[in-house]
């Protein structure tokens, strides 16, 4: 008695028939590595919604306004637009890659004077950019 088999739609299976040979788990995982490697920067990451934690924010509202119009003549100027979470996370990156012992920081008032200090160290560098020019 003779089976009766369909034959696939799309024709036969090309690995079967020997044209072409199975790439092994090696090269395929070298071939994923190479392509997952890009140049990456140390500010904002890539993140996905599970590797983020909400938090509560409390601003003044001069700092709120702000970073609303910033958001919105962002959207206005360059047709796209970035949210105010992540100008807040390139904040707070820009904090830590700062030469400052932040777990030093005791009290409001010493934050206050060791930003000061790197507003005048930043202002430094303007005005010797400046002078060099």
């Amino acid at each position: 008695m003779t089976e009766n088999r369909k034959k696939p739609a799309l024709g036969n299976d090309p690995l079967t028939q020997g044209v072409y040979t199975r790439t092994d788990q090696e090269t395929r995982n070298q071939k994923t590595d190479s392509r997952n490697q890009k140049t990456e920067t140390s500010f904002l990451k890539e993140q996905t919604e599970e590797e983020r934690e909400k938090v509560s924010l409390t601003l003044p509202p001069k700092l709120n306004d702000w970073l609303d119009d910033l958001v919105k003549k962002g959207r206005r100027n360059h047709g796209q637009k970035i949210p105010k979470q992540i100008w807040v996370q390139a904040a707070i990156e820009l904090l830590q890659s700062l030469p400052v012992d932040w777990y030093e920081i005791d009290s409001v008032e010493s934050l206050r004077q060791e930003l000061q200090k790197v507003e005048s160290r930043i202002q430094k560098m303007d005005q010797d950019d400046s002078r060099g020019r």
